[in-house]
């Protein structure tokens, strides 16, 4: 799956770039898009979902441009995702999951992904946010390097 971080303190976003398909194929990615107004979005988890979310996101989850994500979701476990949105200047940060309900999160930092318990342990130890990706990419299978970064504000 993924872990991505993002730390409000530092204002910085962290992701690995791993992205396996159903058939177990790895391939990697960058994790971290802007969105049209130059927001940052973040997903993990199935992909078509991760993609209604953003571009549902890029409308400012305008209700009326809501995607039908009961219209998807047969088997929700096979639909599990979780998507961060973060603005230009790393102040506001959205959380939209599995609830498809947007919800500000006003954590120091936020992680998501299969990895995420890892980074939230290792941030929560001390660590910065790329060292607590490293860390996951050790640990969880579905995890792995490179690692891409972005600080915001360069």
């Amino acid at each position: 799956m993924t872990a991505i971080v993002y730390d409000r303190r530092n204002k910085i976003i962290v992701a690995d770039s791993q992205n396996t398909d159903r058939g177990g194929v790895m391939f990697r990615t960058n994790k971290i898009e802007k969105l049209k107004d130059g927001r940052y979005f973040m997903g993990a988890g199935n992909c078509y979902t991760i993609g209604i979310t953003k571009r549902w996101a890029d409308t400012g989850f305008d209700e009326d441009e809501r995607p039908e994500y009961g219209a998807i979701f047969h088997d929700p476990d096979e639909y599990t995702f979780s998507c961060i949105v973060v603005s230009k200047d790393g102040n506001t940060v959205i959380l939209v999951d599995d609830e498809m309900q947007p919800m500000e999160v006003t954590d120091d930092y936020v992680a998501i992904g299969s990895g995420a318990t890892y980074c939230l342990g290792a941030l929560d130890a001390g660590a910065d946010a790329y060292r607590a990706i490293e860390i996951a990419c050790d640990r969880d299978g579905s995890v792995s390097r490179p690692i891409h970064q972005k600080k915001l504000g360069e």
